[in-house]
């Protein structure tokens, strides 16, 4: 759906050509992070690849940055290559300012000074100079609709997970409704609602505001890319997974577009996932069951000792229901 193993679903389904740079990561620590140029000149950027938050280990949306994906798209526009960029799994909630840093544009402060935004110090943008940005033609694999900021937005539902607390939440959703209104100010563009916008802690609507990016649904790219829908031909049964099963699954995420295409072919689906989450209806999800191998919402520590373990028993407990 955009997030982690998006490059390895491409490796999968298309002609490709692997490449690597050496960038920033979250905490601006220099690592090299891999990408893929498909046949038609696609530079297909997975977001996870640099800044996942499974990549970290103090989880801090104040602090971190897309400044290093910034730097891988930076060269392959300059070498005129379109970029396909996947979102999801970020450990950040910058609003993609970083990336717009790395590619020329200035955030200025209230004294005149010049600075990276980061989650915590969006708030502080008080001008924004794009005069030196590059163009570049992206398009963004989004697996969420929800705005940038508000109840709704990347620090209320997603900031949590990457080690965000209240106080924390409200601070980033005040940083990132500067950032918009700058970007309005300075732009002449509105990313206040834009659907999907909040993606990735706020990228896709950064990607949107400075270079004009396309948000596509991440599932049905990559469901267009294997030949999905042919695939189904003949099938009679579907099985899916997920990390975390709980409502948003079905709005634009992996299982959500599956549903979606099977539905079309009257073909079933059944879901594997770590957790369900008690608020999942199961009976008007599309689904026609689903089934947690950490149906104890077990701690992650302990859980990654017994996962594979845990994968078989529920496989098993599925062929004989």
């Amino acid at each position: 759906d955009g997030g982690e193993g998006t490059l390895d679903c491409f490796m999968q389904a298309a002609a490709h050509t692997v490449r690597g740079a050496f960038v920033k990561d979250a905490y601006f620590n220099k690592i090299y992070a891999e990408y893929l140029i498909l046949e038609n000149n696609t530079a297909v950027i997975e977001a996870a690849k640099v800044i996942g938050l499974y990549m970290i280990d103090k989880r801090d949306p104040s602090k971190t940055s897309t400044y290093g994906i910034g730097e891988l798209l930076l060269e392959q526009a300059k070498q005129g290559a379109k970029i396909l960029m996947a979102l999801g799994g970020s450990s950040t909630n910058d609003g993609g300012a970083g990336i717009a840093a790395a590619c020329g544009a200035k955030f200025i402060d209230k004294n005149g000074r010049e600075f990276v935004p980061v989650g915590g110090t969006l708030a502080n943008i008080q001008k924004i100079d794009v005069s030196n940005l590059i163009s570049a033609d992206i398009n963004c694999m989004c697996d969420v609709e929800n705005p940038l900021y508000g109840q709704s937005g990347a620090a209320y539902v997603f900031a949590p997970q990457k080690g965000a607390d209240r106080t924390m939440v409200e601070e980033l959703d005040k940083g990132l409704r500067n950032y918009s209104e700058k970007i309005k100010e300075y732009l002449g563009v509105d990313v206040s609602e834009l659907k999907g916008g909040g993606a990735a802690g706020g990228i896709a609507g950064g990607l949107a505001a400075f270079f004009g990016a396309k948000l596509k649904s991440g599932i049905d790219t990559i469901l267009d890319e294997v030949g999905f829908d042919k695939l189904l031909d003949g099938a009679a049964l579907i099985i899916t997974g997920e990390g975390k099963l709980d409502p948003t699954s079905f709005s634009g995420k992996v299982i959500g577009g599956i549903i979606r295409r099977a539905k079309e072919k009257g073909v079933p689906v059944l879901a594997v996932c770590g957790v369900l989450d008690a608020a999942v209806d199961i009976e008007s999800s599309g689904l026609i069951a689903a089934y947690a191998t950490n149906p104890d919402n077990r701690p992650f520590d302990e859980v990654k000792l017994t996962a594979e373990e845990d994968l078989k028993k529920t496989i098993l407990k599925i062929l004989n229901a």
